[in-house]
């Protein structure tokens, strides 16, 4: 009896030892460090959409339905999912309301951020510090998303889960895979090609057809969802910010000045051969050649693949001794213009949360009273005014996304405001030359669809009552309200 117990602790002894050997808690501890530093760097930072996930999980946390307006259903998120859980958490708190749930959404964000890179930084085997340094430095896309409040950083999370669990657990790695491709669309061909770097050795066509499989389960299970709930397969934003070759070619050239490690693992030695990071990447950014971006800043489209991205480049990088000297130059080379770009933008992208708290604290009594508020930017106004919003942009308006000439300059006549009951309209002004009172006819719009509706101005009913600086810009927010108000 004694020596089966002595042999079973050898067998564990020597598990527990191969466990802890296959690890790599230096790497990971030096980009846990990094993306600590970076987050608390740029905190403060977030979108407009981020405010539309906080309204529409605040109404399902009150026990009514997850949409923007309660009694219009519309995907107003494009993540199916993401609002249900961020208002499931904050019932463990007792939080319901949108700037609560806020909070919330930016604290899943972090925790999926950091995980992600310890993920990342455990399973690799790269442990020199200026490499890994250089290659946490050069991420700063996912720190600066991991507060956004949006589902981001989770997207992240899923496709580190699925590179560091490929060759062990294929079936999970599918699964995560699939699922960060079923939140984000756009990320598809990127996973897809993870997929066949992480699962492609899988020996038999059977299998690994099953694998497939569970790649595409998700899809299947988010778009018979979404058709079951809002008679549409695809994301309402896929139809309201319709695609934009000429918006995606300077998407891209973005990535490639400021995305550091995007840069970085594109000049990598080595990057290309069979079953590289490189070709992974070359497939995003022919995505996003797709898909545009205009309205998406901060790298917003690139942010989840970096800690992959970090992953690919170590297994690059430890192929090609031969290259090394190369390699310190390209990862010397990757921190610089996030670095600068940090040092130039910080403060401005530090204030974003700020500026918004003002633009609510400001709007709020102007707009109290209203039946339905009309506007173009309809997170933060969503917040400001609790009723019903007509969303100009048709990100959460399914009639008014089918209207061509995308969210920001879509076609619209002084009709839909009699039709929708406006009496109320928030209007972003590129100066501050309006002034209350004035003709409406005056403001100089940012948006084309404010533009089109202004010059009918005088059908509307409306009139200049208010005026919220936009902190941070030379534009000013102002607040029109029927005649009689």
């Amino acid at each position: 009896m004694g020596r089966e117990l002595l042999a079973a602790a050898a067998v564990a002894y020597q598990s527990v030892t191969r466990f802890v050997l296959g690890i790599n808690l230096r790497a990971a501890g030096v980009l846990l460090g990094v993306q600590l530093v970076l987050v608390a760097a740029l905190w403060g930072f977030s979108v407009d959409d981020a405010w539309i996930v906080s309204r529409v999980a605040s109404h399902g946390a009150r026990g009514l339905a997850f949409d923007f307006n309660v009694g219009q259903p519309s995907d107003a998120v494009t993540p199916l999912g993401f609002a249900q859980l961020v208002a499931t958490v904050g019932r463990w708190f007792a939080y319901t309301q949108p700037l609560q749930l806020f909070a919330v959404a930016r604290s899943l964000g972090v925790a999926a951020e950091l995980l992600s890179f310890v993920v990342i930084g455990l399973a690799v085997r790269e442990r020199r510090f200026l490499v890994l340094l250089a290659l946490g430095l050069s991420s700063w896309p996912s720190a600066l998303w991991a507060g956004a409040g949006l589902e981001t950083p989770i997207v992240g999370l899923l496709i580190s889960l699925g590179c560091a669990g490929g060759g062990k657990r294929p079936a999970v790695a599918s699964l995560c895979l699939g699922w960060a491709s079923a939140w984000r669309p756009e990320l598809a061909p990127y996973c897809l090609a993870l997929f066949a770097m992480v699962v492609g050795p899988v020996r038999g066509s059977w299998r690994f057809a099953r694998l497939l499989g569970v790649l595409a389960l998700p899809h299947v299970v988010v778009a018979a969802a979404r058709y079951a709930l809002y008679g549409s397969c695809v994301p309402l934003s896929f139809v309201a910010k319709a695609p934009d070759f000429p918006s995606g070619v300077r998407y891209v050239l973005l990535c490639l000045v400021w995305g550091g490690l995007v840069a970085g693992v594109l000049l990598m030695p080595g990057a290309y051969r069979r079953g590289a990071i490189g070709w992974a990447l070359l497939i995003q950014l022919l995505a996003l050649l797709g898909c545009g971006g205009d309205w998406m800043p901060g790298l917003r489209l690139c942010a989840p693949i970096y800690p992959s991205l970090v992953w690919g480049v170590t297994r690059t990088a430890a192929v090609r001794p031969a290259q090394l000297r190369w390699q310190w130059v390209v990862f010397a080379l990757m921190p610089v213009m996030p670095v600068y770009l940090l040092s130039v933008q910080g403060q401005d992208l530090r204030s974003v949360v700020q500026r918004r708290l003002h633009l609510l604290k400001h709007a709020a009594p102007a707009l109290k009273g209203a039946t339905t508020v009309a506007a173009v930017d309809v997170g933060w106004v969503g917040l400001a005014f609790p009723g019903r919003v007509l969303d100009l942009g048709g990100v959460t308006d399914p009639r008014l996304a089918r209207i061509p000439w995308g969210h920001t300059h879509r076609r619209l006549g002084p009709g839909l405001f009699s039709d929708r009951n406006v009496d109320g309209w928030v209007i972003r002004a590129g100066d501050r030359l309006y002034v209350p009172g004035q003709p409406l006819a005056e403001i100089n719009p940012v948006y084309g669809t404010d533009a089109r509706l202004l010059a009918r101005s005088s059908n509307l009913g409306l009139r200049g009552v208010a005026i919220v600086p936009l902190l941070g810009t030379t534009g000013q927010y102002v607040i029109a309200r029927r005649a009689e108000h």
